[in-house]
């Protein structure tokens, strides 16, 4: 009995991921796969090069009611760019305007932004300047290299 509630469980588990989130069992080439000539993949990075950015974490929903030039806003002005390359741009523009950390507010949304430009800049294949950012934290004691 439990062998058979078990398995129309795990039916139900697998219909419903091909019907709310279709095309989830379908993944870009790993890089074993991508690498290999007999595969038929001809690049050489395991994932294709993205165009569009969409940010970790959505922004709030009224991110434009804060005035331009504070910290909430221009991070969330930031996250909203349509390209990989507006946001970097964006991204760079709020670490260097917004380098002064005041208090625990300021610092969270800092780091945070620090991690989206680092995440723009492996999507789009600069995984050297990526990892620079990586390297300038020292997540053991939360504090910022600069």
């Amino acid at each position: 009995m439990q062998k058979h509630v078990f398995s129309l469980i795990l039916a139900v588990l697998m219909t419903a991921c091909t019907v709310l989130a279709p095309g989830c069992d379908q993944y870009p080439p790993g890089p074993a796969q991508a690498s290999g000539a007999a595969s038929g993949y001809t690049t050489q990075t395991a994932y294709p090069q993205q165009q569009t950015y969409q940010p970790l974490y959505p922004p709030r929903s009224n991110w434009k009611d804060f005035a331009p030039g504070t910290i909430t806003y221009d991070f969330h002005y930031a996250a909203t760019a349509p390209t990989l390359d507006l946001a970097e741009e964006r991204w760079q523009t709020y670490l260097s305007r917004h380098r002064q950390i005041e208090d625990g507010f300021s610092k969270h949304y800092y780091i945070a932004a620090r991690f989206e430009l680092m995440r723009v800049y492996y999507l789009q294949g600069r995984g050297d300047k990526a990892d620079a950012i990586l390297r300038g934290f020292d997540l053991s004691t939360t504090e910022l290299k600069r």
